[in-house]
Formats: structure tokens, sequence, C-alpha cells
């Protein structure tokens, strides 16, 4: 991947002039963030939920993987094509679960797992026509993962609840690619996909671990 991102830097940087636009920029944007639930997962509490169905119980399942997103982040250009932003973004949740009752218990079991991450990419932009420009990005982030299991039972006259927390950091490579589009006073909007890859920990609580593509809108400004 680094060669890879070696590459592209170097094609951005050899394919227009690199006039001289130094300086200051940040901006924030909001969208839609999607990961994957590891198929086994989902196979095992659609199981559970079929085996308490076939005891007569009412079960139900929920799967959670889209999730409102935002970041924000500080720039600085190098020249018209080269710069490198830092940030924060918010990458949302995934989430899954049962509900399973009878005329004499209830059990509702939770699986949940949120993300937030600082990065630091190394970003290309290149003119396609007047006011419009491609932006090619790719990076490291430093993602804080909070995983959790919970469980409850209840009956007539019994109730108990317990959950377990976990919470852990890694780095992962990111890449993004998008569009952008000149205003006045400074200001572009921006339309970005940006992929972070492999976030998560299949051996920590609850065991998801995911590329999460992260789709969305903002405004960025120079200073």
């Amino acid at each position: 991947m680094i060669r890879t991102l070696i590459a592209i830097v170097a094609v951005i940087m050899l394919a227009g002039a690199a006039q001289a636009d130094s300086g200051f920029h940040m901006g924030i944007s909001a969208g839609q963030a999607r990961g994957e639930l590891p198929g086994g997962f989902k196979d095992t509490v659609r199981g559970w939920a079929r085996e308490a169905r076939d005891e007569g119980a009412a079960a139900s399942t929920r799967f959670s993987e889209s999730d409102a997103v935002h970041k924000v982040w500080l720039g600085y250009r190098f020249n018209s094509v080269l710069a490198v932003e830092a940030g924060y973004a918010k990458l949302g949740r995934l989430a899954g679960g049962i509900d399973a009752s009878d005329d004499e218990i209830a059990v509702r079991e939770r699986y949940r797992a949120e993300h937030k991450a600082l990065f630091l990419d190394l970003v290309g932009t290149v003119a396609l026509a007047q006011r419009w420009n491609l932006i090619a990005r790719g990076g490291v982030a430093r993602v804080r993962t909070k995983g959790s299991f919970g469980a409850s039972v209840e009956a007539e006259q019994f109730r108990a609840s317990a959950r377990i927390w976990e919470r852990f950091r890694e780095t992962v490579p990111k890449l993004g690619l998008g569009v952008e589009y000149v205003l006045d006073h400074g200001l572009a909007v921006r339309a970005e996909f940006e992929r972070y890859f492999d976030v998560g920990d299949d051996s920590r609580v609850p065991g998801f671990e995911s590329d999460i593509d992260v789709l969305s809108v903002g405004l960025n400004y120079r200073f």
C-alpha cells in the first residue's frame, strides 16, 4: 500500500504545475459510514432466534451496519497539488443482537462496537475543470474502539443484567477519493469516499472486524 501511495503522489505532483499556493485550511463534513458484521456472527444470532421460535418463544434479531458520521480537519498546502491534513473522525458503530421471550421469561443480548479516529493524510489535488478539482488521499488513522456485550434476563419475580466493556486502540491505513467545487472567498464544497481498513479486532469484545466505508459532504475553507 505504501508503494501505491508514493506512486499516486508522484503522479499527482507531475500531473500539473505546482504553482505557489501554500497556506492553511480547515473543514468539516458529515455523512454515512458503513461496515460489515461478521457473517458467522449473524448466522449464529439467527440460529438462536430459530431455536427460540422452535420452542414456542417470540424472537427477533437486530443488526446495524451503518451510522451517521462526521469529521473535522486542519490542513496545510505545500503547493497547488499537495497538502497534508490531520483531524478527528467519528466512524459510527456496528451492532447486533437478539430479543426472545415467552410467557415466563424475556432474554435480551446486545453486541456493539463504536469507532472514533484521529487521522493524518497526504492529500493530492488535480484540477479537472474551472472550479472543479479531483482529490485523492492516503494516510493512517489511530482508531479507538469501544466494544461491549450486554445481556439481560427478566422473569415475573427476577431481573438480572450484565455488561462487558473493552476499549482498545489500533493504527490502520486509509484511502480516499473525491471531488471539490471551489466557491468564492476561500470556500469549497467537497464530496468524498474514504475507506478505513480492518477496523476492530475479531479477538476482542465484541469480535467485530471490518473495513469502514465513509461517504461524506462538507466544506473546506482556505485561510
